[in-house]
């Protein structure tokens, strides 16, 4: 281990790289989304809540760019966050079907 990054209250459940290996994210049972620039001094670039209601299980940086993630959480729903300027965000929720 090169380095211990903490931002989470509980566990991190999941990681994902952005496509040049200079971003990291993060995703828990705090519900939060860390995003991480680990070479950095203070790695911790932004931590929010992502308005799941269960543990974050995935996160993905989508392609073309590190602007917009995916979160996957035990309440069954898929959200996309929009990073904006000063960490601000947009998200569209997308919800489980039932049959």
């Amino acid at each position: 281990v090169a380095k211990k990054l903490s931002g989470h209250q509980g566990f991190a459940n999941s990681v994902s790289w952005n496509w040049t290996g200079e971003l990291l994210l993060s995703g828990g049972d705090d519900h939060n989304v860390c995003l991480w620039k680990p070479r950095d001094q203070k790695p911790l670039l932004l931590n929010f809540e992502s308005g799941h209601t269960g543990n974050i299980l995935g996160v993905r940086f989508l392609p073309g760019g590190d602007s917009v993630i995916a979160t996957c959480a035990q309440d069954t729903t898929v959200k996309l966050h929009k990073l904006g300027p000063g960490g601000t965000k947009s998200t569209l929720t997308l919800r489980a079907h039932t049959d």
